[in-house]
């Protein structure tokens, strides 16, 4: 019997530190547990994610409910490789779920919210065994993104708009809301919020590990095993 494989999401405003985060988790579980893939949401390789990313750059405009259904189709596009890595018997950690970055980004209202959620649950998106949502303040995060624009001002791989603090500090506001759909919903089997932003990167990271701890055991199956059952 092999490792049963854990499946770790990561949430916070722009300029939080999910990315850095996410790969400093899958560096810990490498080391103490075995293999681990991450990856982003979206995906911005894809076909949707592609255009997702259009859409943030500025290139092309579409109506917010279009916005809903894209964010949805890209997580459906996700679930096979999701699928099949946790079948394999690898951990995969993410950087942001689609689920819940539509609660955040697509400007929902209150009364709008439920909506949000059910068009993306809909698609029954895989539950994560971890939650982890970087509960900084907005205007650490601010000057995060300023520092990274006068630092790297064209080795960004996409075009890169700066957010200013209003901005932030709106979606800071969504993500506790949608923070609270979520607990009340028990969506997430758990949930850990980190509101320190002086811990290093590797210090949060080590908690995150603490937190899902072992791994339980599980039959393991091939990749060709996985892709088969996949479709």
């Amino acid at each position: 019997m092999k490792p049963k494989p854990r499946y770790v999401v990561v949430e916070g405003i722009d300029g939080s530190g999910k990315s850095d985060l996410t790969v400093a988790i899958k560096k810990c579980i490498e080391r103490r547990d075995g293999k681990c893939d991450a990856f982003k949401v979206p995906s911005f390789d894809g076909p949707i994610g592609k255009l997702i990313r259009n859409v943030f750059d500025g290139e092309i405009q579409i109506e917010d409910k279009a916005m809903m259904h894209l964010f949805a189709a890209d997580a459906i596009d996700q679930e096979r490789y999701l699928f099949e890595r946790l079948l394999i018997g690898n951990d995969v950690v993410s950087d942001r779920h689609n689920a819940i970055s539509s609660l955040v980004y697509q400007r929902p209202i209150p009364h709008a919210l439920k909506t949000v959620f059910d068009v993306n649950s809909l698609h029954f998106f895989r539950r994560p065994n971890l939650l982890v949502w970087l509960d900084f303040e907005p205007t650490v995060a601010f000057e995060w993104l300023q520092k990274r624009m006068r630092d790297e001002p064209k080795t960004t791989d996409r075009k890169y708009k700066p957010t200013d603090l209003f901005q932030l500090e709106l979606c800071r506001e969504r993500y506790q809301l949608a923070m609270t759909v979520i607990g009340e919903s028990k969506w997430a089997l758990n949930q850990l919020t980190l509101t320190d932003h002086t811990l290093s990167t590797e210090d949060m990271a080590q908690e995150v590990c603490d937190r899902i701890g072992r791994p339980s055991t599980v039959h393991r199956a091939t990749i060709q095993e996985a892709r088969k059952i996949s479709g």
